[in-house]
């Protein structure tokens, strides 16, 4: 049996549901796309995640006002970068995009959801 040093972990460390949520902004766009720019609630001048997140779900609700069922959004992207690229398709130019967010863990277990990020959809 090989030796065990004091730095050598023997037991592996619980990673936590996160228990904080991000917080986003839409920053530049193009025809049908919208680009988010997450950061964590707690840190929101750090584009770091926090401590056993994999990264974000985003899912997103084209509709003049917000659905207050995460169940009316769909999902689009799992993102472990900022900023995500959020495409659109033809018909949805000069709508109300509404995004949700959420952490999720590496065990992919996913945390409290965003509010609501409201952006129009860029038609031109």
């Amino acid at each position: 049996m090989p030796p065990v040093y004091p730095s050598q972990k023997t037991s592996r460390t619980p990673v936590p549901v996160p228990q904080t949520f991000p917080t986003g902004t839409v920053i530049g766009s193009d025809r049908l796309e919208l680009s988010l720019m997450y950061s964590d609630v707690a840190k929101p001048t750090r584009k770091a995640r926090p401590l056993g997140v994999r990264g974000c779900e985003i899912y997103v609700a084209v509709a003049e006002t917000a659905p207050t069922n995460p169940e009316d959004y769909r999902f689009v992207a799992f993102s472990t970068r900022t900023p995500e690229l959020i495409k659109f398709k033809s018909d949805d130019g000069g709508k109300t995009a509404n995004i949700l967010i959420r952490w999720v863990n590496t065990k992919g277990e996913p945390g409290p959801w965003s509010q609501p990020i409201m952006a129009t959809i860029p038609a031109v």
